[in-house]
C-alpha cells in the first residue's frame, strides 16, 4: 500500500519545512534552542525520507536522516532510530499524527511526539517528551515549523 493510500496525512508533510525546536526542562526553563530545515519526501510509494538540518547560534551544525517505510497504517523507522508514526483515527479532522521511538545509541531513553497541522498544513507544531529513567532529568521539546515549499527540491 502507498503512503498516499496508508497514510495521507503524512503524504501532505512532502516538502522543505523550516522552524525552531525549543528544550525546556521540567520546570519549564528553555535550556536549548536551535534553527531547523526539514526535507520531508516520498522517494518511492511506500516510502518517506526525511532529512532533518539543525543550526544552532553557536555555529554547531547536525544532520540527521530518517529512511522509514509503511507497514500496514503505520510508518516504521529502521536506521539509528526505531519506532513508528501514525495518525491518530480519533482526529476527525485528520490534523493530528502520533510517533513512538527509541535512539538505539541512547539506551533507556525513549521519545513520544505529537505532530498537530493546521487545515492549510503550512504550520505545525510539535511537543516531544523524554523520557528518562531519572525523572530529574524529563524534559520537553516544543516544534513550530512551516513550510517553504510544496515540493521538494
Amino acid at each position: 500500500m502507498s503512503i498516499k493510500e496508508a497514510f495521507p496525512l503524512l503524504a501532505r508533510n512532502e516538502g522543505v519545512w523550516e522552524g525552531y525546536y525549543r528544550y525546556y526542562n521540567i520546570d519549564g526553563e528553555k535550556i536549548d534552542e536551535h534553527k531547523s530545515r526539514l526535507l520531508c519526501r516520498i522517494p518511492e510509494p511506500d516510502t518517506y525520507h526525511q532529512t532533518n538540518l539543525y543550526r544552532w547560534a553557536d555555529g554547531k551544525k547536525d544532520t540527521r536522516d530518517f529512511p522509514s517505510k509503511v507497514e500496514g497504517k503505520k510508518l516504521v523507522f529502521y536506521t539509528d532510530i526505531e519506532g513508528w508514526a501514525a495518525a491518530v483515527d480519533l482526529d476527525e479532522h485528520n490534523r493530528t499524527m502520533m510517533l513512538s521511538w527509541v535512539r538505539k545509541n541512547e539506551p533507556g531513553l525513549y521519545l513520544y511526539e505529537m505532530i498537530q497541522v493546521n487545515d492549510d498544513y503550512y504550520v505545525c507544531i510539535a511537543s516531544y517528551w523524554y523520557g528518562i529513567p531519572i525523572p530529574m532529568l524529563d524534559f520537553f521539546t516544543f516544534l513550530v515549523r512551516c513550510r517553504l515549499l510544496d515540493v521538494c527540491l
